[in-house]
């Protein structure tokens, strides 16, 4: 329930996308079985880390929770 804007393309290294909707992924923040999504998917695991797959991953990921939850 608790989720955190993402940005796909960090502002640091673009600072032109900073405020652009399309650079935009929302990630939860819920910890929910340990995993914090924003840094798990967003920063590989820390915060200084940069995932260029990000958008992939979370789909992913997406999708097996979806079906974890339906089992």
């Amino acid at each position: 329930k608790a989720v955190e804007v993402h940005h796909i393309e960090m502002f640091s290294q673009n600072p032109a996308r900073e405020l652009d909707p399309s650079n935009f992924l929302t990630l939860c923040e819920s910890g929910k079985r340990g995993v914090v999504c924003h840094r798990f998917f967003g920063h590989k695991g820390n915060y200084q880390n940069i995932n260029t797959d990000v958008v992939s991953d979370a789909k992913e990921w997406n999708k097996k929770l979806k079906v974890e939850n339906n089992s």
